[in-house]
């Protein structure tokens, strides 16, 4: 089925070409990126979604994996991957079997590396299923 077309105010608009002009090329991660602004109601413009303060303040626990490279992660591990997506290849899954042992992976068809974005009810059904 056909996705329907979001209407986004002119400020996204404007927001995605400054985003291209500050050098980030690839048009899925400018969108991406603008998923997280709204409209600023108080303010008026666009202000970001995300915690920014507490993502740099704790960046180092969102970042930190205590494995050392190369060394395989025992725990358990889902990856969800778009089939259209260029970083988890068929190819790959014998090398990420190696390094997470107890990894499950899904496939999204038809979306690309950014399933939470592209497809955020089948991401979220997945990762409910994993879970439950």
């Amino acid at each position: 089925k056909k996705k329907k077309k979001k209407n986004y105010p002119r400020r996204f608009y404007l927001s995605r070409r400054r985003l291209k002009v500050g050098g980030i090329e690839d048009t899925n991660l400018r969108g991406f990126i603008c998923t997280n602004l709204e409209k600023d109601k108080k303010e008026g413009g666009l202000r970001w979604k995300v915690n920014l303060d507490s993502i740099t303040s704790n960046l180092d626990v969102i970042a930190g994996f205590d494995v050392p490279i190369g060394e395989p992660y025992e725990g358990d591990t889902y990856f969800i991957s778009g089939g259209n997506s260029k970083y988890v290849r068929v190819r790959d899954v014998g090398r990420i079997r190696e390094l997470f042992p107890r990894m499950m992976i899904s496939t999204v068809k038809g979306v690309g590396h950014w399933v939470h974005a592209e497809s955020p009810t089948e991401t979220l059904n997945l990762i409910m299923k994993y879970l439950n």
